[in-house]
């Protein structure tokens, strides 16, 4: 099986202590069947340390049970007792692999690092132009997403190309190709799509309300969720970078339920809060996965709105951004 990984990945190394944040903090762990009883069969004291902490969720999953909001093992020096103890052999399946986010398809694998990370964050959205492998495929329905990624993505790192009107492109394209779908042609093609510019007459103040509604973990999100503002896209880099991520993590996961809409209106959703929110549009970016990303529960609310909301509609989109159809 082939892999393929977009830039970032092979060059990712956790700052452990020196993290401003904490993979740690604000979630439960969820260790996995063979690290289980790899804890359980420890004859010392962590070892019995762990087999204490560990529980059986509502889900059914093994995890953590978390102190004061915050994985049991992380020390005060915000190192992992498990990994100083014994070794990063020891730590879980989870706790080893992330930020590291791993998609795989019939005949390739793809990966990314989780922008919940700030290492991972740094190393992605601070990046002069994204390296994107194109993945080779036998599948025909694959081969026709990811010449649509590609294409989207051409548009995003085309830096002649004003920012609003590449992401507008981009939500115009994915329109067309969905109603091709919707048609019963299986596997489309990307189409053209020409855009004009309109005046802007849209606000994200809609779209920031309801990510207000979502189950949050920081008050320094919450706080975020009412201060929007018109876009401000001056770095250009940034926001291209972040666009491209959520491309390169989403599209091509169409080819399990044919919404290709949706992955864009998330793509949008994204870089539409960071570009409008009143805060540094990094550690915006950052938090927007942790607490939208990293939720089951908050994702399946987003793509509910994204048919139900008017404030994440195309149409929404295209007048907040200035370009449309």
């Amino acid at each position: 099986m082939k892999n393929y990984a977009l830039q970032g990945v092979e060059q990712f190394r956790c700052i452990a202590a020196a993290c401003p944040d904490s993979c740690c903090v604000g979630w439960d762990v969820v260790i996995d069947d063979d690290s289980a009883a790899r804890y359980r069969a420890m004859d010392s004291e962590l070892g019995k340390k762990i087999c204490d902490c560990m529980r059986i969720d509502e889900d059914g999953d093994t995890v953590f049970s978390s102190v004061r909001g915050q994985c049991p093992f992380l020390r005060e020096d915000r190192l992992c007792e498990i990994q100083c103890v014994c070794g990063e052999a020891a730590l879980s399946v989870t706790c080893s692999r992330f930020p590291r986010i791993v998609q795989e398809y019939d005949d390739f694998t793809e990966r990314c690092l989780s922008l919940s990370c700030p290492e991972a964050t740094r190393l992605t959205l601070t990046a002069d132009r994204l390296n994107v492998p194109v993945p080779q495929t036998a599948d025909p329905f694959l081969q026709a997403l990811i010449a649509l990624r590609t294409r989207m993505i051409a548009w995003m790192q085309d830096r002649r190309i004003p920012l609003g009107e590449a992401l507008c492109r981009c939500l115009c394209c994915a329109e067309e190709m969905q109603e091709q779908l919707y048609d019963g042609c299986v596997c489309p093609n990307a189409p053209t799509a020409p855009l004009h510019p309109t005046a802007v007459c849209g606000d994200a103040s809609a779209l920031f309300r309801f990510h207000g509604t979502l189950d949050l973990m920081t008050e320094e999100f919450r706080a975020l969720t009412k201060t929007a503002c018109r876009p401000h896209a001056e770095n250009r880099t940034l926001f291209e970078n972040l666009a491209v991520y959520y491309l390169y993590r989403y599209i091509l996961q169409a080819v399990e339920d044919g919404d290709i809409l949706s992955k864009v209106q998330l793509m949008l959703s994204a870089v539409t809060f960071a570009a409008c929110a009143d805060g540094d549009p990094v550690c915006t970016a950052r938090l927007y996965a942790k607490e939208v990303e990293h939720s089951y529960e908050n994702m399946e609310q987003m793509y509910a709105a994204f048919y139900e909301n008017p404030a994440f509609a195309p149409q929404a989109f295209y007048a907040l951004w200035g370009f449309a159809p």
